[in-house]
């Protein structure tokens, strides 16, 4: 009974953490029905980095998956996985055993913030020449050919 007690305060948890339309959200969110239902209320959160995603780790699951993500949310809930830094990059993905919280990593001098991909808004790249360019060119790319007159 202890196991069924667990589950369902995970739930309240969970339903207390989103507030407003809670259940709604836990029902019809993925990420949050995957958290309860596949590793249960015995995940322990090992971590949060600077975009607001939380880090778990379960090491008694067996030869499931033991390390997930809950991404922070979003205004349209589109979950998207450029959001991991690179530090908890390598430890979901069991490159490092060590996460950045107990472990301090060299940041490279050429790294940069991980942030939400831009793919698909008005923030996304236009290169030189693209349609939706607010820089496009409104010159002529050629000067068409015109033969020489012939003058006798």
């Amino acid at each position: 009974m202890s196991g069924l007690r667990a589950w369902v305060s995970k739930a309240l948890e969970v339903g207390r953490v989103d507030k407003g339309i809670a259940w709604v959200r836990f029902f019809f969110d993925g990420n949050r029905w995957i958290q309860l239902m596949e590793q249960g209320p015995r995940g322990t959160l090992v971590g949060t980095d600077y975009n607001g995603n939380r880090y778990f780790e379960n090491n008694d699951s067996g030869y499931t998956r033991k390390r997930w993500v809950i991404y922070a949310e979003t205004k349209t809930n589109a979950y998207n996985p450029t959001t991991i830094p690179p530090e908890w990059h390598g430890w979901i993905n069991y490159v490092n055993d060590l996460p950045p919280t107990t472990h301090e990593f060299k940041e490279p001098v050429y790294a940069v913030k991980a942030t939400l991909t831009a793919t698909g808004t008005d923030k996304a790249y236009q290169p030189k020449g693209a349609w939706a360019d607010p820089d496009k060119r409104n010159w002529l790319k050629y000067e068409a050919w015109k033969p020489p007159s012939s003058q006798a």
